[in-house]
């Protein structure tokens, strides 16, 4: 319970914890699912700034800041980032001196991952907030030119804009590119990422996208018949939270032909322990 909460310093040595055999106590919480078994954890201010915090948590967690006292708690977040709880929570947030800090940590019922567990709670200082990418809004996507070297990016600390793809509404961490359809095709968006993406196409506009295509199987995208000279957007995100990472966007001609035994009727015949068959 709050009035029991553990205190903790910054920058020390994490704090362990395990939520085993404990109730939820606290007001209700304001993100993820039916919470179960809470930890309590308190911090004094000691000058104004950023900080991070780190719930390490072995089970799927939430976090929720409050201002105290423990008789009337103000919440001032609800943090459940790694919403399939993957890893523990990282909350990055402001301070001011003078203030206690109230941190809850408690478990998802009814969720991907484990309820319960062992977490070591801890607050680190920060010099500054990490920026997003540059791209990280429909207004800012990065201009891909059709037939040019792919573009390097990343989807670190980026947001989630929307709009959520049609094929994917767990999708989360989007970037955006957009492109000018020549009078050739059709195309093929390639996303070259080190994790698991969802790509969505987008004609419009930033103010009124409308979704054209969506790919969730990652990397590739062949997309539909396209208006020469028109601005197209590409939506690349992460195919569930927590996903981030480096990718290497790129518009190309799509290659219209199709396999020879791409109908049942036109299967090629193998025999046994003979050399391989390449297809694609």
């Amino acid at each position: 319970q709050c009035g029991q909460a553990v205190t903790i310093e910054l920058d020390a040595p994490c704090t362990e914890g395990d939520n085993t055999t404990a109730i939820f106590a606290g007001p209700d919480a304001t993100c993820g699912s039916e919470a179960i078994g809470s930890l309590w954890y308190q911090y004094e201010a000691q000058a104004s700034g950023l900080i991070e915090v780190h719930s390490n948590a072995r089970f799927n967690d939430v976090i929720t800041v409050f201002t105290g006292p423990c008789e009337n708690l103000v919440e001032a977040q609800c943090w459940d980032w790694n919403e399939h709880g993957f890893a523990g929570e990282v909350l990055r947030m402001e301070i001011e001196a003078g203030s206690s800090y109230y941190f809850r940590v408690h478990g998802k019922e009814q969720a991907f991952g484990l309820p319960r567990g062992a977490d070591c709670f801890e607050i680190r200082s920060l010099d500054a907030l990490p920026p997003p990418p540059q791209n990280d809004l429909c207004t800012n996507a990065q201009v891909l030119e059709y037939g040019q070297n792919c573009l390097n990016g990343e989807t670190y600390f980026s947001e989630t804009e929307g709009p959520q793809p049609s094929i994917d509404n767990q999708a989360r961490h989007d970037i955006w590119y957009q492109f000018t359809a020549p009078s050739i095709g059709p195309f093929e968006g390639r996303t070259n990422t080190d994790f698991a993406d969802a790509t969505v196409l987008f004609g419009g506009t930033c103010d009124a996208p409308q979704e054209l295509a969506a790919n969730d199987k990652g990397q590739t995208m062949i997309t539909p018949e396209l208006t020469p000279g028109t601005v197209y957007y590409l939506q690349v995100s992460g195919a569930f939270a927590s996903l981030e990472g480096s990718l290497c966007v790129e518009v190309v001609l799509a290659d219209p032909l199709l396999p020879p035994n791409d109908e049942c009727n036109d299967a090629i015949a193998i025999e046994l322990n003979s050399t391989c068959t390449p297809g694609s």
